[in-house]
């Protein structure tokens, strides 16, 4: 008991930040959770995000059309990028990757036609996190190899690494931004973001991992759901 009360004595005294600023309630808004289910039914079901007694989503068919009918997904790039969907651009180191991607990212961001593909105007977020000051040289080249307007030109860089794999924070701040930029320019169409590289954003996780590409998955799944936008990830084969 002396033991710890010399150690409480000591935070108290030399502790640079105020008390408490670690507990959970610091980070994260307060839950009202429902009391855990102890059979293993539902323990799965809790792990998959439903509760026992949740009903699953199901339509007839006659219900399937109309919700397809309703709910039909605008494009961005017409047969190749859909608003709310998920792709990847892969290939081997030194191919291209990013200036194919940036391609498509500035034609998306003016609504101009792509390789004879019809475009919807839409606000882009890249987020370069390999290569960084590299990307602004490319963005240069490319605006003046088609002498476009900067101010007509709805894309917006991040020019540094994310952690989508552990830090939640990273998560927030993309999806704000991502808000934010709807914003800015009252966009009527969902928005693309880019996540080049993959391997960049796994901050430090195994890219053969499924632990650690399940979570990268779902935090790119958040923002595809909060922001409606089709999110592409660059990688490496």
């Amino acid at each position: 008991q002396e033991v710890w009360e010399v150690k409480v004595s000591n935070a108290f005294r030399h502790g640079l930040n105020p008390p408490g600023v670690l507990h959970p309630m610091a980070d994260f808004e307060v839950e009202d959770l429902e009391p855990r289910q102890i059979d293993a039914l539902g323990l799965a079901a809790e792990r998959s995000g439903m509760r026992q007694n949740d009903a699953l989503p199901a339509y007839d068919v006659k219900d399937s059309l109309a919700y397809r009918s309703a709910a039909k997904r605008p494009y961005l790039i017409k047969g190749w990028l859909s608003a709310g969907t998920m792709s990847m651009l892969y290939g081997p180191t030194n191919v291209g990757k990013t200036f194919v991607m940036l391609d498509m990212a500035f034609h998306v961001a003016l609504g101009l036609p792509w390789n004879g593909r019809r475009v919807t105007k839409s606000p882009v977020i890249y987020v370069a996190a390999e290569g960084t000051y590299d990307i602004h040289d490319r963005v240069a080249a490319w605006m003046q190899e088609h002498s476009v307007r900067a101010e007509d030109c709805w894309l917006t860089l991040v020019p540094c690494p994310i952690d989508l794999r552990s830090n939640t924070v990273d998560i927030k701040r993309l999806v704000a931004l991502v808000e934010a930029k709807i914003a800015q320019w009252d966009a009527p169409t969902p928005p693309l973001v880019v996540i080049d590289t993959y391997a960049r954003a796994m901050a430090g996780g195994d890219e053969n991992s499924a632990t650690d590409a399940g979570l990268v998955v779902r935090h790119l799944d958040a923002v595809r759901f909060r922001t409606g936008a089709h999110v592409t990830v660059v990688h490496h084969t």
